[in-house]
């Protein structure tokens, strides 16, 4: 392991503060959980299926977008108004694409079903040289999710 950490530039003392963390903390706050889950849910065992089951009193509040863009960059000014300003670009450029439609698949890169995206939404096709520069100082791909945002 101490080999794997520093190829990865990793000191051996985080990783084990992490997996302390995980093992110590984690876990049995994900078993209490789903403890209490299977309670309230008035079953004797949880299946593996119902892990994501809705809770019986889950709220279904609908926040419409400005309210959630708007809670979102108050997050992020209250620790970095450099990321701030990366987000309001986001907005500004339409590259948000909240809303749920057809054909969308959920997770981080929203590719429609059977597109040719491969892994981290960057498109097969793409070239070495057009990939590397479709990808932003961030070292993500820039434009991997090109829609508007609801008006």
């Amino acid at each position: 392991m101490e080999a794997r950490n520093k190829e990865n530039r990793i000191p051996d003392v985080v990783v084990d503060a992490l997996h302390d963390a995980v093992k110590n903390v984690a876990g049995p706050l994900a078993r209490r959980y789903y403890r209490l889950k299977t309670e309230l849910l008035g079953m004797k065992s949880l299946k593996w299926s119902d892990r994501n089951a809705p809770l019986p009193f889950t709220d279904t509040t609908v926040v419409p977008f400005d309210k959630a863009m708007a809670t979102v960059l108050a997050a992020y000014e209250s620790f970095s108004p450099i990321l701030t300003g990366i987000i309001q670009g986001f907005i500004s450029a339409k590259r948000i694409d909240a809303p749920a439609t057809k054909g969308k698949r959920g997770g981080a890169a929203a590719a429609e079903k059977g597109s040719s995206c491969g892994a981290r939404g960057r498109h097969r096709s793409l070239s070495r040289q057009r990939r590397s520069a479709a990808v932003d100082t961030h070292g993500t791909a820039a434009g991997s999710v090109l829609v508007s945002a609801p008006a």
